[in-house]
C-alpha cells in the first residue's frame, strides 16, 4: 500500500515537471503570413525534413485560384525582412527553396497568357524553420473570367436549335466605340473564352433560316466576373412576328435606337399626309395589325443627338415598298450613308463635373462667328453629332466667382466616323486638345463587298471595290432578309 502511494505521488511529480518544461520552438504552429495584391487567404503547415545543413529549413510556395491549382503559373521571389532588394531564392512557384532559418517576404506574379499580362501580390511574414519545411498554400483571384455564349434558333412550334457555330461573335469591351478599337475577341460563338473581369457588348451576325442572308445584331449587358468564375450566356433568337420590321444603319453601324420609321400611302406628300404607321427601327409593324397589306413609302427620320443637336435630322425615303397580301417575317435593312463626325467632350473643376456650364459655339471652317450661322450652338457640352466636315469651335464658361475663360480649336477635321474627344480642366490656363481619333478603317455600307467577293456570274469585280449606293425610288432595298 504504501509502494504504490510513492508510485503515484512520483507520477504527480513527472506530470507537473512536464507541463513546466519550454515548449519545443520547432513544433509551434506557423503565424499566418500577411497577403496584398491578389492574395486572398494563406494557409502554413509544417513537415520535418532529414539530410538538411545545420541551421537551413525549405520554403514552398502553393497557388490555388478559385479551384483550380495555378502553381506552374506563379513567379516567386523571396527576400529577407526588411531587404526586399536580396534575392534569397526565385523561380517558379511549388519549387522547394533551401533558405537560411529565418523570417521572408515573397513577391508573386501570375501570368495566365501574354494578352491578359500578369498581376501581382505578396506575402510578409514567411517563417523558415530550422529542419523543416515550411509549406504555404495561397489563395488568390485575378480579374479574369470564362465566358461562353451560346446562340439558340426558336421556331414558330418552340423548338429551339443550337446555332453557335453558325455564328460569327466580335465582343468588344462595354463602353468602347467598336469602329475605333480592335475587338477583344472575335470567332465562332459558343466557344470558351479566357477575358479580363467586366461588362462587353457583341457584334453577331448569322443566316436566320435557309437561303436566307447574314443578320447583324448587337447583345449588351453581357458580364464577366473574376476569379476564372465561368459565366454561361445563352442567348435565345425568337421568331419574328408576321410584319415588317426596319433596321437601320449608317455605314454599317446600327443605329436604330435613334431612328424612327413612318409608313405612309405610296405616293402620299409626307409633308401633310399622316402616315399609315410608325414606330422605332429594329421593331416590327406587324400585319395586319397595326398595317394592312399593299405599297407604301417608308420613311426613315435619324437624329444622332437630339438633345445636344436636334436640329441635325437625317431623312432617307424607300419607295414603293410592297408588304404582300401572305403576312411574311419581313426584315428590311437600310444604310442611311450619311456621314457624321462627333464632338464629346467633359469638363472638370477639380472633381466636380462643370460640362453643363460651357458655352459651346461650333462654325463651319472659317466662317466669321460673330456673323456667320453656327452650325451648332449649345449651352453645355457632352456628346454632339455633326456633318462631316472642317470646323472651328469656340468654348467659353464663367463661374460663379466673376471668373470666366475662353477657348478656341480652329480648322478640327471631323471626317466620316472621327471623333473629337476631349477632356479639359476648367482652371488650366490653357487647354491642350489630344487628336482626333480616327476609324481603324473606312466605314462602309451594308451593302459593301470587298474587292473580288462578288459572286456576279459576269466576272466583273469592279462594282464591289466602291461604295454601293442607297436603292433608287421605287427600288426595294439591298441586304433585305426574311426573318426565322
Amino acid at each position: 500500500m504504501i509502494e504504490c502511494r510513492r508510485l503515484f505521488a512520483l507520477l504527480v511529480l513527472v506530470l507537473l515537471f512536464s507541463c513546466g518544461e519550454d515548449e519545443d520552438p520547432r513544433s509551434a504552429l506557423l503565424p499566418q503570413p500577411a497577403g496584398s495584391g491578389f492574395v486572398v487567404e494563406t494557409t502554413a503547415s509544417l513537415e520535418v525534413v532529414e539530410g538538411l545543413a545545420e541551421g537551413q529549413g525549405k520554403l514552398i510556395i502553393e497557388v490555388q485560384l478559385g479551384t483550380q491549382g495555378v502553381t506552374d503559373k506563379i513567379a516567386v521571389k523571396i527576400s529577407p525582412v526588411g531587404a526586399p532588394e536580396e534575392d534569397s531564392g526565385s523561380g517558379p512557384g511549388g519549387q522547394a527553396y533551401d533558405l537560411a532559418a529565418g523570417d521572408y517576404t515573397a513577391a508573386l506574379v501570375y501570368t495566365q497568357n501574354e494578352e491578359l499580362g500578369s498581376f501581382e501580390g505578396a506575402l510578409a511574414g514567411l517563417e523558415v524553420r530550422a529542419g523543416q519545411v515550411s509549406r504555404y498554400k495561397v489563395q488568390i483571384t485575378v480579374p479574369i473570367g470564362l465566358l461562353v455564349v451560346r446562340f439558340m434558333l426558336e421556331d414558330r412550334k418552340k423548338q429551339q436549335a443550337d446555332i453557335s457555330a453558325d455564328v460569327q461573335m466580335a465582343l468588344y469591351r462595354a463602353a468602347a466605340d467598336p469602329t475605333l478599337v480592335k475587338p477583344v475577341w472575335e470567332g465562332t460563338a459558343g466557344q470558351e473564352l479566357l477575358l479580363p473581369k467586366g461588362k462587353y457588348q457583341a457584334k453577331v451576325s448569322y443566316a436566320p433560316g435557309k437561303d436566307e442572308g447574314d443578320v447583324v445584331e448587337w447583345y449588351r449587358g453581357i458580364e464577366v466576373g473574376a476569379t476564372l468564375t465561368r459565366t454561361e450566356k445563352v442567348i435565345v433568337i425568337e421568331p419574328q412576328p408576321l410584319g415588317v420590321r426596319v433596321d437601320a444603319y449608317n455605314y454599317s453601324l446600327p443605329i436604330n435606337a435613334g431612328t424612327n420609321v413612318f409608313f405612309f400611302s405610296e405616293g402620299a406628300d409626307m409633308s401633310r399626309a399622316i402616315a399609315r404607321a410608325r414606330g422605332p427601327a429594329g421593331t416590327v409593324v406587324q400585319v395586319p395589325s397595326q398595317i394592312t397589306p399593299g405599297k407604301y413609302d417608308v420613311l426613315l427620320l435619324y437624329q444622332p443627338s437630339p438633345m445636344t443637336n436636334p436640329d441635325l435630322r437625317i431623312e432617307k425615303v424607300i419607295k414603293g415598298f410592297e408588304i404582300p397580301e401572305e403576312p411574311e417575317a419581313l426584315r428590311l435593312r437600310y444604310d442611311l450613308q450619311t456621314p457624321l463626325g462627333a464632338l464629346r467632350m467633359k469638363v472638370m473643376d477639380r472633381a466636380e463635373d462643370v460640362s453643363s456650364s460651357i458655352e459651346l459655339r461650333v462654325m463651319r471652317g472659317g466662317a466669321d462667328p460673330n456673323a456667320a450661322t453656327p452650325a451648332l450652338e449649345e449651352f453645355g457640352v457632352s456628346e454632339h453629332f455633326v456633318p462631316a466636315g472642317t470646323y472651328d469651335i469656340y468654348l467659353k464658361w464663367k463661374a460663379g466667382d466673376g471668373t470666366s475663360g475662353k477657348h478656341q480649336f480652329i480648322g478640327v477635321q471631323l471626317g466620316n466616323g472621327y471623333l473629337w474627344e476631349q477632356n479639359f480642366e476648367r482652371s488650366s490656363t490653357t487647354w491642350d486638345a489630344v487628336p482626333v481619333r480616327v476609324p481603324l478603317e473606312p466605314l462602309r455600307p451594308i451593302t459593301w463587298v470587298p474587292p473580288g467577293d462578288d459572286d456576279d456570274s459576269a466576272g466583273d469585280d469592279d462594282d464591289s471595290a466602291a461604295p454601293a449606293s442607297p436603292p433608287e425610288p421605287g427600288a426595294s432595298p439591298q441586304g433585305s432578309t426574311a426573318g426565322p
